[in-house]
């Protein structure tokens, strides 16, 4: 059941990427914020699995892209770091949604966050607050 709805999860989050990206010219991170929530609630396959489907999504094209490998590594780093954070689990999460948006910023092109600060920004806060809304969905579906 985890996986099924953290796999839902991911999949309206990948809508609302296209769909922002494509009405808007916004693209905003809500498919790395799913999967790395997802982090908190699956194993390491469960989270390869997603990952994979969502690159396979976003970029159906065969050649593999520097970003796109930076889009899959961030949520593997994510798993790993999990851990290390004291907070709450809804607070870690927030934290790894920061940290991960914020890496692969800088990991695909950290000019990007000096020249459009505001794009990054409002893609910053909206995946906060995405992260902060579906957290308590991914738990619902992972009672322990």
């Amino acid at each position: 059941m985890k996986f099924f709805g953290s796999f839902l999860i991911l999949v309206l989050a990948l809508l609302l990427q296209i769909y922002f990206g494509d009405s808007a010219g916004l693209w905003i991170s809500f498919a790395l914020v799913a999967l790395i929530t997802a982090t908190f609630f699956l194993d390491l396959l469960g989270v390869i699995v997603l990952t994979l489907f969502a690159v396979l999504v976003l970029n159906w094209q065969p050649a593999p892209s520097w970003e796109l490998a930076a889009f899959s590594g961030v949520p593997l780093l994510i798993f790993t770091m999990k851990k290390l954070s004291p907070l709450q689990p809804w607070l870690n999460n927030l934290l790894m949604v920061f940290l991960g948006v914020i890496l692969s910023y800088l990991l695909t092109d950290f000019r990007f966050v000096f020249r459009h600060f505001e794009i990054f920004a409002i893609d910053v806060a909206a995946a906060l607050i995405f992260g902060l809304l579906i957290f308590p969905v991914e738990r619902a579906f992972s009672p322990d």
